[in-house]
C-alpha cells in the first residue's frame, strides 16, 4: 500500500463518504473535514476500530 497515495485519496472523499467509513469502522462521526479525515487516516495507519 502507498502511503501518500492512500492519503491523498482519503482527503478526496467528501464529507459524507468519510463519515460513511468512519461510522462503517465504529469511529466517531462528527467534526470537521480535515478532523474526519485525520480520524480516518489514523484508522487506518493503527488498524483501530470503535466499540
Amino acid at each position: 500500500m502507498s502511503t501518500p497515495s492512500v492519503l491523498t485519496d482519503i482527503k478526496k472523499l467528501k464529507v459524507a463518504e468519510l463519515r460513511l467509513r468512519l461510522k462503517e469502522a465504529g469511529l466517531d462521526t462528527r467534526g470537521l473535514k480535515a478532523e474526519l479525515v485525520d480520524r480516518l487516516w489514523s484508522a487506518l495507519e493503527t488498524g483501530q476500530r470503535g466499540k
